[in-house]
């Protein structure tokens, strides 16, 4: 007779949803008792042995469990076999050491390995069935016996070079194995429990693939509301050297999240790949390393490792833990996208290289081609590095391959810079005449005073003021028609050489006149090309020797002679009288002093801005490829 279905609480169900969730129970009750029925209609009597008083007994408490063997001993506990004799299953039950029971902190700590073990119910974590006070006085809990082997020793094996390990736990299925490991601890910390001691020691792989995260013990507590006592003290290290996280190592409570665990897991995952651990050496070593970031990348020690599963070990680890995965779900997904065939990065590699390829051809063909090809050729393999770099800017032959084409001139320079060169020496040009401009009208202002000296020969007078005035007006001309062309220079230099030539005129050609030439000259050379810098020497020698050759020749009366010792200076243009003769000397050498530093200063701060802007592209190539930076010819 069908049982009638138990009306559960509408909890907003419709009647017919009700109706179907009854049956369902009904159908699922009904499937258990014909499972028994159809197991009793099969099974021969006398394969039945014992009487009913045998299948009714009840275990007196204190004999439930019987110890068979010691499986393993902790710092705290130990771990042994025994026989459920209520339920008739071998399990495995934990029990404090004496040295260790009657320490509170312990046995909050063995407590709370309990409640947390009991309370995640999921396939990879041992469920625990009872807890209790042994015979002996000691705290008890029995859980599942598991068996199998921790990934530590299984890595261990593998190191060792053992062939059947490796058989039985190819790296595919160990990588399998770290997912499911994930996603236990990512439902732990949807219940609001950090594991906070993940190592390859706590992970167990069963013999019929089971995987389960052991030891809970020191697990925290986050969720809202949560009661338990903390098993350590605010500030104090909880966890395994070489896996703790930053904040664990330094003890922040506070920063300690699901992202704690995600290194862990970071590290285990790099063990997986390399079959060693990340961090090495004593424990000041291993604590640095811990502080201030390891190479996480498992290709560096073993190059078979894929660049995708590169990438997830150094996020995983990151010291900064806002660059880690956010859940250990998500580090679950990464792993599982590498083995479902995701190998985009990989094939951004690839890709990459090909490239580099093309562009290291198309640079070693242009050094072979004349100016026309080899600059379209040269072009070609910038764009090669380039794209190679946006497919995978961590690729050290692309970076060695920019700077080369950055830092190694071409012997014939595109039609695009030599016209941007032409420009800058025009921009050049245009600075010297700024200059002339600056020192000519210095030089007329002069005019007053000398007719304040008084004026012996007005045509010479006359030359001089001529030259100054028409030399300061073709300045000005050129650098208000923005022109300034190599020819224009070179008439601007001369009419200058002309005006210092006729300045000898005043007080012969070795007072004032080396001066103005030298002053010009320097100017001059500094903003002209190597052909104009030739004419401007040139020049400026001319204009004193032509007024001394004019003199001793006798085509111009003598402006100096020797007399007892003494050079005498003779008036020819102007009366040398005090003071209109020291005043103008005063002026005239004050203003070549200052007009020099004035504007050289101007030409020193471009050139100091030049060098910043060269030096900072330099230390910024040297970033991309330092190795090749320092083989680039200088």
């Amino acid at each position: 007779m069908p049982t009638p279905p138990v009306e559960a609480p509408s909890g907003g169900k419709t009647q017919d949803e009700r109706n179907s969730d009854a049956t369902l129970g009904y159908t699922s009750e009904q499937s258990l008792w014909r499972a028994a029925t159809v197991l009793d209609e099969h099974v021969e009597p006398d394969t039945i042995s014992g009487s009913d008083s045998d299948v009714t007994a009840i275990v007196e408490p204190g004999k439930r469990y019987q110890i068979r063997e010691v499986l393993g001993v902790g710092g705290m506990g130990e771990v042994r076999l025994c026989r459920d004799e209520a339920i008739g299953r071998d399990v495995a039950q934990k029990t404090l050491l004496a040295s260790a029971a009657g320490k509170g902190r312990a046995e909050r700590r063995f407590l709370r390995e309990v409640r947390v073990q009991g309370q995640l119910e999921h396939p990879s974590v041992v469920p625990v069935y009872d807890m209790g006070v042994g015979p002996d006085g000691k705290t008890f809990f029995t859980m599942r016996r598991v068996q199998g082997q921790t990934l530590a020793e299984v890595l261990q094996a593998h190191a060792r070079g053992d062939a059947s390990m490796r058989a039985a736990h190819t790296r595919r299925r160990l990588l399998e194995a770290f997912t499911r490991v994930c996603l236990a601890v990512d439902y732990a910390h949807t219940r609001g429990v950090l594991h906070r001691d993940l190592k390859p020691s706590n992970i167990m792989l069963g013999a019929f693939g089971e995987v389960y995260v052991l030891d809970w013990g020191i697990a925290k507590l986050v969720a809202e509301g949560a009661a338990d006592a903390p098993v350590s003290s605010p500030g104090a290290v909880a966890g395994t050297p070489g896996y703790m996280s930053r904040e664990q190592m330094l003890g922040l409570d506070g920063e300690q999240d699901a992202r704690a665990d995600v290194y862990s897991l970071g590290a285990i995952l790099y063990e997986i790949l390399t079959l060693r651990p990340l961090h090495r050496g004593s424990r000041e070593q291993i604590e640095a390393s811990t502080l201030h970031g390891a190479d996480a990348r498992a290709s560096a020690v073993a190059p078979d490792v894929p660049p995708e599963l590169d990438a997830i070990c150094v996020r995983a680890t990151s010291a900064d833990r806002n660059q880690r995965f956010a859940s250990a779900r998500e580090l679950c997904d990464a792993v599982e996208r590498y083995l479902d065939g995701d190998r985009d990065l990989e094939r951004r590699r690839e890709l990459a290289a090909h490239h580099v390829e093309r562009g290291r051809e198309a640079f070693e063909r242009s050094k072979r081609e004349d100016a026309g090809a080899a600059e379209a050729t040269r072009a070609a393999a910038m764009r090669e590095v380039i794209k190679a770099l946006a497919l995978d800017p961590e690729e050290a032959d692309a970076r060695g391959l920019l700077v080369k084409l950055l830092l190694e001139t071409p012997e014939h320079l595109p039609a695009g810079v030599e016209t941007e060169m032409a420009e800058a020496a025009r921009m050049s040009r245009l600075h010297t005449a700024r200059f002339g401009i600056y020192a000519l009208v210095g030089w007329t202002a002069t005019i007053p005073v000398v007719v304040w000296m008084g004026v012996l020969d007005m045509g010479s007078f006359a030359v001089t003021s001529v030259l100054c005035v028409l030399s300061a007006l073709y300045a000005i001309w050129i650098w208000r028609s923005r022109g300034a062309t190599q020819r224009q220079l070179v008439v601007l230099a001369t009419g200058v050489a002309a005006t210092c030539a006729a300045l000898s005129c005043w007080l012969g050609p070795f007072i004032l006149t080396p001066t103005a030439a030298a002053t010009t000259t320097i100017w001059f050379t500094l903003h002209a090309e190597r052909r104009e810098r030739w004419i401007v020497a040139l020049l400026g020698g001319l204009a004193i020797l032509v007024p001394f050759l004019l003199e001793l020749v006798g085509f111009l009366p003598r402006s100096f002679s020797f007399e007892a010792g003494h050079l005498v200076l003779h008036a020819r243009t102007v009366r040398l009288a005090h003071p209109g003769t020291t005043l103008a000397l005063l002026y005239a050498s004050v203003t070549f002093t200052v007009l020099q530093p004035v504007l050289l200063g101007g030409l020193r701060e471009a050139l100091s801005a030049a060098e910043r802007k060269l030096f900072l592209q330099a230390w910024h190539l040297r970033q991309l490829a330092p190795a090749a930076a320092s083989r680039a010819p200088q």
